[in-house]
């Protein structure tokens, strides 16, 4: 179906098993709105197997699957292209080079869906980042796998942000198996990043370019691992980290938890809690130059050069520990006579932690993605599948 000008609206409808050089389901340059429906099967040479989106594309409750193409496996976009997903699934699609569920150029919203089992012969398993922006909000990036950089995502330029989601078993047979940045700006909050794994470095998150600028703010990383260095994440450009919770990230050389690789950016630091990192090397929590700003950070060992080092810090296991709204999420609880416990500093302190709890709740803020309190109810907003 190609929609060159006008508006084409589709409901309860299949796009099934096409092929074109571009675009072999449906391809877009005017307005698209996609309802209730699904795209799979489809095959282009070149790009976008499933859409090839120059436009303005809408999808709601529908899922992407099984498409394959070059570039953009489920949907390729122009920098001309305006995408929004709202409860829908990306999956299965491959790329025999990179972007196997997305390729983005434009603006690309999802909110409350999933990029799941996608695959690339180079980066961005899940979602490749050319340029433009990104927005994610409840999103899902589950075992996804890419044969180079970002077996989750994979960032070249632009701007990301990635909110009340999570990064969970994505591989790569290079660096970054969680999420790759060479030079956007991302921002991540209330993320977990967990389960993750690279061949090479950076487990759960790789910062790989000078260009970039990243900020994690009240993000949990565990249980990555990386066959190289950094099994948590690897760092070597500008990195602000606030209440953010590194822990049982293993790393086949140094730098369990985080590796810094060299100085002469900016790394900022506060209440950072690292705790029950391994490296096969040196450094199980940290390894490499300490940050350049740090206030109320605590480490389980002495390798991280923060406020508290060999500090007590019992964690629960990592698991949903109940939340407020949207996306419920796994995270590690300070157990009782943690020092992480009223350790941190209130100079700041994100006003909610990882589950949208209200910071801080004696007095003073946890260190860590969240507050030590009992759990709260459940409130779940539904990911529709088809």
């Amino acid at each position: 179906i190609a929609n060159l000008l006008g508006t084409t609206t589709l409901v309860n409808s299949q796009v099934l098993s096409s092929t074109a050089d571009s675009g072999a389901g449906l391809f877009n340059n005017g307005r698209l709105n996609l309802i209730d429906s699904r795209v799979a099967g489809n095959q282009a040479l070149y790009s976008g197997g499933g859409l090839q989106v120059g436009g303005i594309v809408t999808i709601e409750n529908s899922l992407i699957e099984h498409n394959n193409s070059n570039h953009g496996g489920g949907v390729n976009t122009f920098q001309t292209a305006q995408v929004s997903l709202l409860d829908s699934r990306v999956y299965s699609n491959t790329a025999n080079v990179y972007g196997g569920g997305i390729v983005s150029a434009g603006v690309l919203t999802m909110s409350r869906s999933s990029l799941e089992q996608n695959w690339a012969g180079t980066d961005g398993g899940g979602l490749y980042v050319y340029t433009g922006t990104a927005t994610l909000d409840q999103v899902r990036v589950l075992g996804n796998h890419s044969q180079a950089n970002g077996g989750g995502v994979s960032l070249l330029g632009g701007v990301f942000s990635l909110t009340q989601s999570l990064v969970d078993g994505n591989t790569t047979a290079s660096d970054a198996g969680g999420i790759m940045n060479n030079n956007a700006r991302a921002t991540l909050a209330r993320v977990t990043l967990s389960h993750n794994h690279a061949e090479g470095d950076g487990g759960g998150f790789y910062e790989a370019s000078g260009g970039g600028w990243n900020v994690l703010t009240n993000v949990t990383v565990s249980g990555n691992e990386a066959n190289g260095w950094g099994g948590g994440l690897k760092s070597t450009t500008n990195l602000t980290m606030t209440n953010v919770t590194v822990a049982n990230n293993l790393a086949g050389g140094n730098g369990g938890g985080f590796y810094r690789a060299g100085s002469g950016y900016e790394y900022a630091w506060r209440n950072v809690l690292l705790a029950n990192n391994e490296a096969a090397f040196t450094g199980d929590n940290c390894y490499g130059p300490t940050p350049d700003f740090e206030l109320a950070s605590l480490s389980s060992d002495d390798t991280c050069g923060v406020s508290s080092q060999n500090a007590t810090l019992p964690l629960g296991p990592l698991q949903v520990n109940g939340g407020l709204a949207g996306l419920l999420l796994p995270t590690h609880l300070s157990l009782a006579g943690s020092f992480a416990i009223d350790g941190g500093t209130n100079s700041g302190c994100p006003a909610v932690d990882a589950r949208g709890v209200a910071r801080p709740i004696n007095g003073v803020c946890d260190a860590g993605a969240v507050e030590n309190n009992a759990v709260l109810p459940w409130v779940w907003l539904p990911l529709t599948r088809r």
